[in-house]
């Protein structure tokens, strides 16, 4: 959910980062986009992209603790680079479109999907190829002429950084133009705009693409606590049963259920336990991809 939600990427398909500054960057993008730096920002990492950055910073300046650290677990400390290190084995990973050589554009005078105020989690727009190409859910994109706007200022931030857009679905793109739906929304007014059109628009605005080799890449991430949410319901406790429980927890929002009941045919205490769940995105602009 969460990589398939997140537009913002950083890094290079199928190479792990060697060096500190695709993280920082990572860190950049959650900067312009308003997350505070509150101490609640987790990088989340695959072993061997781990294993590779441990490696690339062994030499360099660094608080004794946190070499000492790195020394002993072989993992990156819990406070570097501003975010919290995990490693975890379940990081999926992203197969990009395979269409390399082929154009891909969009017509942006129709300004179809865009939005000029209010809010949507996604929009609606029109892309063309000048071969039959395939975008895969999860592939990101950038349109020439839309740019990424501060949540405060409603400015392009940095020196002028195009808007990340992922896609929502495997789509085939033909010569004509093809529905794609993409997240975030194109907002370009109001007071939830997140893009800004500069200059001269065009029924030919190129889209470029983070990959279109097909590249098989692990999709790390960097994200703050806002930008996602898991949710737990507690359960009913049933009546007339050996017994029902409930352990929960609100700091941490997690609620499990417990109930036992014999059975007289088979002379058992049967016991089962039940999580009731959902997660989603709340924030996805405060996360950031790290491809390895």
């Amino acid at each position: 959910m969460a990589a398939l939600q997140t537009a913002n990427i950083v890094g290079v398909a199928g190479t792990p980062p060697t060096g500190l500054i695709t993280y920082l960057t990572a860190g950049a993008y959650l900067d312009a986009e308003g997350a505070p730096r509150d101490g609640r920002r987790a990088c989340i990492v695959e072993p061997f992209t781990s294993a590779t950055i441990v490696d690339s910073l062994k030499g360099l300046f660094m608080p004794q603790e946190a070499i000492a650290e790195q020394y002993r677990k072989g993992l990156m400390g819990r406070d570097s680079a501003g975010t919290n290190w995990k490693l975890d084995q379940n990081v999926v990973s992203q197969t990009f479109g395979s269409y390399s050589g082929n154009t891909l554009s969009a017509d942006t005078t129709a300004q179809v999907g865009y939005l000029t105020s209010g809010w949507a989690q996604y929009s609606t727009i029109q892309i063309k190829a000048s071969s039959s190409s395939t975008l895969n859910a999860g592939d990101v994109i950038q349109i020439a002429g839309l740019y990424s706007t501060n949540p405060q200022n409603r400015q392009a931030y940095g020196s002028g950084k195009l808007r990340n857009f992922v896609v929502q679905s495997t789509t085939t793109v033909g010569t004509g133009a093809t529905n794609i739906q993409v997240s975030p929304a194109i907002i370009i007014g109001g007071q939830f705009q997140n893009t800004i059109v500069i200059g001269s628009t065009s029924t030919t605005a190129v889209v470029t693409p983070f990959n279109n080799t097909g590249t098989l890449s692990p999709q790390n991430m960097l994200f703050h606590r806002s930008a996602f949410t898991l949710a737990v319901a507690d359960l009913e406790l049933p009546e007339g049963v050996h017994f029902a429980g409930r352990a929960s927890d609100k700091e941490i929002g997690l609620s499990m259920r417990v109930v036992r009941q014999y059975t007289i045919n088979n002379d058992s205490i049967p016991t089962r336990l039940d999580v009731l769940y959902g997660w989603a995105p709340l924030y996805p602009e405060l996360a950031c991809r790290i491809a390895a």
